[in-house]
């Protein structure tokens, strides 16, 4: 808790550098591994089920870093929970190192995404949650921040995969725990492409 009250507020200090945006770059890498994340997008925005049980998954995937935290103490494994709390505080640095050397909007402003192209995602919040904060930010007019009306703002690398990747990690040797995390955890990585 501690690690993500430091980290969160210096996440609008590296947005606020107003670095020239990297989306163009990124989605050149996208295509040259012959992704397409517009395709992936569409597919998702006209299902209902996807639309609504990604952005729930997505929205929910910080519960997986506190379930992990718990589990792990609650069985005993103090040296893999010092091992997991470790991992996510480095990460969160180089999470934060990284989106201020590469700046991103994200996809849905790089593409243009209409509001029309949102089909089931209307209202989700998915891929512009975070702009009104982004780009106030970028242009100077917002200043003071306050935590309780903070927004996740980082869009590149993806914060939800590293907790996803460590949480899977961290409950893997877990009994009972390690396959339902390790899909929950899966889940969380490929909503975060569409959401």
């Amino acid at each position: 808790m501690s690690l993500m009250l430091v980290m969160g507020p210096l996440s609008y200090v590296v947005v606020s550098y107003d670095r020239p945006l990297f989306d163009a770059e990124l989605a050149a890498l996208d295509r040259a591994l012959g992704f397409d994340w517009r395709a992936l997008q569409q597919a998702t925005a006209s299902s209902a089920w996807a639309s609504k049980s990604g952005a729930l998954i997505y929205g929910s995937s910080g519960l997986q870093m506190i379930l992990a935290w718990l589990v792990l103490g609650w069985t005993g494994q103090f040296r893999r929970l010092s091992i997991f709390l470790g991992a996510l505080a480095l990460s969160t640095g180089t999470v934060l190192l990284l989106s201020g050397l590469f700046p991103a909007v994200g996809a849905y402003v790089h593409y243009g995404v209409p509001n029309s192209d949102l089909g089931h995602l209307k209202g989700t919040g998915a891929g512009v949650w975070h702009l009104n904060h982004f780009h106030a930010l970028r242009d100077g007019s917002l200043r003071h921040l306050i935590l309780s009306k903070s927004e996740g703002l980082i869009t590149f690398p993806s914060y939800h995969t590293v907790v996803a990747v460590l949480s899977g990690w961290a409950l893997w040797r877990i009994g009972y725990w390690k396959w339902p995390m390790a899909i929950y955890s899966g889940l969380v990585v490929a909503t975060t492409l569409p959401i």
